[in-house]
C-alpha cells in the first residue's frame, strides 16, 4: 500500500472502514478551496492548523515529512531545549524549557511530532552541547507513565 498514492490509499480506507457520523472517531475531511479559505475556516473553527498532502505522495515510513505541509493557525511561543531522554535513534524526547531572567525553567517534555529522520538530525544538533548538570532551576516532579521527576531529569 505504501507505493500507492494518497488518493487512492484514503479511498481504500474510507471504503474498507467505514465511519457513521455519530462516531468519536472519523476520517478528516478534504478540502479542495483556495488555501487562504481553508485556513480562514480553519481559524474561524479555533482548530490548530492544516495539514496539506499532495494526492499523488507515496507514503515513505521514517523519512521526512517533505510531501506535506504543516499550516499553525494558533499562537506558538519558542522554547529552549535544556535536555533529552534517550532513545533509539538518539533521542525519545526533548526537554523544553523558557527563561525566567537568567533562570531556565522547565515546560514540558515532547515525544510528538518527530520522525526517526529528524529525531538524528536534532539529536546530532544538541549532543555537542550536552552539560553535566540539568539546566533547569525547577525540577518537576510528575508521576505516571509520562512523569518528569528528579530521577527521570538525571
Amino acid at each position: 500500500m505504501m507505493k500507492r498514492p494518497l488518493s487512492y490509499r484514503r479511498n481504500l480506507l474510507e471504503t474498507k472502514v467505514p465511519m457513521p457520523v455519530t462516531s468519536i472517531a472519523s476520517h478528516a475531511p478534504v478540502l479542495a478551496d483556495a488555501p487562504e479559505e481553508i485556513l480562514q475556516h480553519v481559524g474561524q473553527f479555533g482548530f490548530e492548523g492544516v495539514v496539506a498532502k499532495r494526492r499523488d505522495s507515496i507514503y515513505t515510513p521514517g523519512e521526512e515529512p517533505g510531501r506535506s505541509q504543516k499550516h499553525k493557525i494558533q499562537q506558538t511561543e519558542d522554547f529552549i531545549i535544556g535536555g533529552f531522554i534517550p532513545g533509539t535513534r538518539g533521542l525519545d524526547e526533548i526537554l523544553v524549557g523558557h527563561r525566567d531572567g537568567e533562570r531556565l525553567l522547565f515546560v514540558e517534555s515532547v515525544r510528538n511530532g518527530f520522525v526517526p529522520t529528524t529525531k538524528a538530525k536534532v539529536y546530532e544538533a544538541i549532543s555537542r552541547e550536552m552539560a553535566d548538570e540539568c539546566p533547569f532551576a525547577n525540577l518537576p516532579e510528575k508521576k505516571g507513565p509520562h512523569r518528569m521527576d528528579r530521577e527521570k531529569m538525571e
